[in-house]
This record gives C-alpha cells, sequence and structure tokens, in this order.
C-alpha cells in the first residue's frame, strides 16, 4: 500500500486469502489450494497442494454477466474452513443454426461447442469461424469439415473463461482471422492453421494495472 508495488504470485488463481498456517489459500476452476507464503520476503515458497474439490466458484459460466473467479469459503483464525459445494458452472453446450426470415432455425451442422458463440462468415461464405474455448473452430459449409485452430496467443480454456474475451473476425482476403488473444491485445493468424499467430497490437504496459479487451470488429477493404 506504500510503495504501490505489485507482484504475481501465482497465476490461473482467484480469491486468495493469507490463513494464520502460514499458507496462501486461493481457487482454480473448482479446487481450493494451499501453498506456503512467506511473510517477511511476501513470496510463496513451496509448491500448491489441492485441498478441497468440488467447491463452488463463479467460473467457466456460458454468459458474460459472471466468471468473477468468487470462490464461496472462508477460513477462520484457528484454521476451520467453511465452504459451499458446488464446484464451477456446469459446462453448456452451443449449437449454431440458420435462421430464416420467417423465424425457422436450421442447424447448420457445427459439432456443439462447450461455451461458444458470436459465428463469423468467411467473405466467400464458404467458411463460419467459430470462437470456442479450445481455439478458433473454422467449418467448411460444403465438406461439413470442422476443425480446431490453437495458439499461445489464444491462451488456454482456464484462462478463456470470459466470453467477453473470445472475439474472431475475418480478414477481407478470407485467408486469415483476428483474434482477441489471451493478452487482450490483437492477433491474426492463417485460417488453414498453418504459422503461428502473429501479433498485430501492444498494448501501453502502464495500461496492464487495469487492462482493456481490444475487440476486432471489422477490416477496411
Amino acid at each position: 500500500l506504500v510503495t504501490g508495488e505489485q507482484k504475481l504470485l501465482v497465476e490461473s488463481a482467484a480469491d486468495a486469502r493469507y490463513v494464520t498456517s502460514g499458507h496462501v489459500v486461493y481457487a482454480r476452476m473448482g479446487t481450493l489450494f494451499a501453498q506456503p507464503f512467506d511473510m517477511t520476503r511476501l513470496a510463496v515458497t513451496g509448491k500448491p497442494v489441492g485441498v478441497v474439490e468440488d467447491v463452488m466458484q463463479d467460473v467457466n459460466s456460458p454468459f458474460t454477466i459472471g466468471n468473477s473467479g468468487t470462490a464461496q469459503f472462508s477460513v477462520a483464525s484457528n484454521g476451520a474452513l467453511a465452504y459451499l459445494p458446488g464446484g464451477t458452472a456446469p459446462e453448456g453446450d452451443y449449437i449454431t443454426v440458420w435462421v430464416d426470415r420467417t423465424g425457422v432455425d436450421t442447424a447448420v451442422g457445427i459439432p456443439s461447442r462447450s461455451v461458444a458463440g458470436r459465428p463469423r462468415m468467411s467473405p466467400d461464405g464458404r467458411l463460419i469461424a467459430l470462437p470456442a474455448l479450445e481455439g478458433i473452430g473454422i467449418f467448411d459449409l460444403a465438406r461439413q469439415s470442422f476443425q480446431i485452430l490453437t495458439s499461445s496467443a489464444w491462451g488456454s480454456p482456464a484462462v478463456r473463461s470470459a466470453p467477453e474475451r473470445r472475439f474472431v473476425t475475418w480478414h477481407p482476403d478470407g485467408e486469415r482471422v483476428a483474434f482477441t488473444g489471451a493478452d487482450d491485445d490483437l492477433y491474426w493468424m492463417r485460417a488453414d492453421g498453418s504459422g503461428e499467430a502473429e501479433r498485430l497490437t501492444t498494448s501501453h504496459p502502464n495500461a496492464r494495472s487495469s487492462p482493456q479487451i481490444q475487440v476486432p470488429t471489422s477490416w477496411s477493404h
């Protein structure tokens, strides 16, 4: 509080607190972990150990509202633990459909994906890009084939659990898709899956304390 210095202790963790046993306790995808913590150096000193599974935690929600990371547990000064069971939000499947002018919907044929949405048609109308937790899905309408494009820039499913972080748009040439990376900057990659993603933007380093998600919505011709 005096210097304003920030230090990363644990990645992909949420709702941490210090307990008198000398540990920092936190939640990760519905599991409660404890990790030794040095109060003098303000650093973790050992490996994390899973304490309790199936702790109710607000992650993995298929909806934009949610995914706060909040876990329903509390630790008393004498070490007693109270928590609500329930784990993370249940997996949900999104099914992509065509809707005609009369409101009748027909399944496109894309395999149902867990927490996926915002499908985007390629400029030539042959392909559909579908952001999902695992990566960017590419569906070929003529061949009825589906593949997932993966990239380190996209991030792991655990990192990508917030739906508002998943945006994809086609480049006008129809050969590349642009997307929001796990670091909230913009990237693009080839839609055929060849090659690694390339960075398009770099946020100002001072913005990291309060990052703003960059969303690709459209390209000029």
